[in-house]
């Protein structure tokens, strides 16, 4: 019975790390970053660049054997994580500069599809059970609702339809990241896994920050303090719990709590910003949060047991 307890708070606790990333990235996204006066790209390789530079200072000293090991046998799959995690940001971003932003999270979210149709069987080479299918399906339709009155096709056809392939592709890379991380489970720990990774993501991001920074943009003080913070929640502590949720649940569990992130945004935003909320969000809303019950209960609730064990 005790071990049953320990499996059970051990099994929620990699939940609640996950969803804690996912409060984290809402709250950063929706409003520290748009405080921040300055280009996307420019933002996230400095957030990637602090991320990297402090988690490098911390874990020089207490893993040097385990970054030996890194780079001596992992450096290809960790390169690998780092293209991943670059072009989720690369490709979501420049999404949201070329269509809506509502178009943009929800082609981004369709990663979780993605994770647990496609990527799951394909690269882990498991089967994903029906109630994982269940909840990420049923989030997915929350999200449509909860997005459906901001949907639009403003502006120029061309522009639209880079903007949802770019959303598409930013949900490619998303699930190609969820996959990957499991690989490493009992080969290096969470933290030299994730210096690697923000260390090649800043590299590979910052030609694109040299390039969309023009000569007028100047940066104060505050802003300083803002991007550090931004890369210490963001970057950082946001993917370390990311992390640990991927190496200790199943993939399409985490990735079905992934809905949470939109519907924690527009709360945000609505409290914080003043932004007003449509009455389709409230609907969006619950069905996303049952999903997410399914995601995590779906083996305990008594009209889904059978369909777990099927």
């Amino acid at each position: 019975m005790g071990g049953k307890a320990c499996y059970n708070d051990f099994r929620m606790f990699g939940l609640a790390s996950a969803v804690a990333a996912f409060l984290i990235w809402a709250l950063s996204g929706s409003l520290l970053l748009r405080s921040i006066p300055l280009p996307g790209p420019v933002v996230t390789w400095f957030g990637f660049a602090v991320g990297a530079l402090f988690l490098g200072v911390t874990v020089a000293k207490r893993r040097a054997r385990e970054l030996r090991l890194a780079k001596e046998r992992y450096l290809h799959k960790l390169l690998l994580v780092g293209i991943a995690f670059a072009g989720v940001s690369l490709c979501y971003q420049s999404a949201v500069k070329a269509t809506t932003v509502a178009n943009a999270i929800l082609t981004h979210s369709t990663q979780a599809v993605l994770t647990a149709a496609v990527f799951v069987p394909l690269f882990l080479r498991t089967r994903v059970p029906k109630t994982g299918f269940i909840a990420v399906v049923l989030g997915f339709l929350g999200l449509v609702i909860l997005l459906a009155p901001q949907l639009t096709w403003y502006g120029s056809f061309w522009g639209n339809s880079w903007g949802i392939i770019l959303g598409l592709l930013s949900a490619v890379f998303y699930a190609w990241f969820n996959v990957q991380v499991p690989a490493f489970k009992d080969a290096l720990p969470q933290d030299v896994i994730l210096t690697f990774a923000l260390g090649i993501s800043s590299l590979l991001l910052l030609p694109f920050a040299i390039l969309s920074w023009s000569p007028g943009l100047t940066i104060d003080s505050v802003t300083v303090v803002k991007l550090i913070i931004f890369g210490l929640l963001n970057n950082m502590l946001g993917n370390i719990l990311y992390y640990y949720a991927l190496r200790k649940r199943p993939v399409d569990q985490v990735t079905a709590l992934s809905y949470l992130e939109p519907v924690i945004a527009i709360a945000a935003a609505a409290v914080f910003l003043g932004e007003p909320v449509k009455s389709t969000a409230a609907l969006g809303g619950a069905i996303i949060l049952a999903s997410s019950a399914i995601a995590v209960f779906g083996e305990q609730l008594p009209f889904l047991r059978k369909t777990a064990n099927s």
